[in-house]
């Protein structure tokens, strides 16, 4: 004998749709469902390897270690570097140590804010987070237009121009020079 309530029915419905725009606590993730949408995808070969086994008993091992549940928070990052190491391996990027200094910069702008100093020091992580996020899109900006004023300073004032390509001519000939070699003829 078949059920059959369309109150229920209207309500199965719509709890589902409901469920698959809501996060799911247990993973702690976010389910970005159909707002993400893949268009390219980046395959590199890292190395190749024999797999095949040897003769003998194979020892069962743990595939996944944490029982294959993932990062249950984000990876730290030791220095900028690993982080620019871990932007190009995830995302394909091709940032090298000037990109690094460029963040730096931008973390320079973050760490004078004063306003952003004392909201870190009233609030919890989670609650600066909120408050950063703009302010980083902010620093990112005010870089930019720092970048592109020096640059224009530089064309525009050939005498400023000079006195510092003078000077990195100087420390890059020290820098890239090998020691202990004469220049003399």
């Amino acid at each position: 004998m078949p059920f059959t309530d369309p109150v229920l029915e209207q309500l199965y419905v719509y709890v589902k749709a409901l469920r698959s725009l809501l996060r799911d606590p247990a993973s702690g993730g976010l389910d970005l469902g159909d707002d993400l949408v893949l268009t390219h995808l980046r395959i590199e070969e890292g190395g190749v390897a024999d797999i095949e086994l040897e003769e003998g008993t194979v020892e069962p091992s743990t595939v996944f270690i944490g029982e294959g549940g993932g990062p249950r928070a984000d990876p730290l990052f030791d220095s900028q570097g690993s982080l620019i190491e871990t932007i190009n391996a995830t995302f394909g990027a091709d940032l090298d140590e000037r990109d690094r200094l460029e963040v730096e910069k931008i973390k320079l702008s973050l760490l004078g804010d004063e306003d952003l100093k004392t909201f870190a020091n009233a609030n919890t992580q989670e609650h600066y987070a909120l408050e950063f996020g703009p302010r980083f899109k902010g620093a990112v900006l005010d870089q930019e237009e720092r970048n592109r004023r020096l640059y224009e300073l530089l064309m525009s004032k050939p005498g400023i121009a000079k006195v510092i390509e003078d000077e990195l001519m100087r420390e890059t000939y020290e820098e890239l020079r090998e020691p202990n070699l004469d220049p003399s003829p």
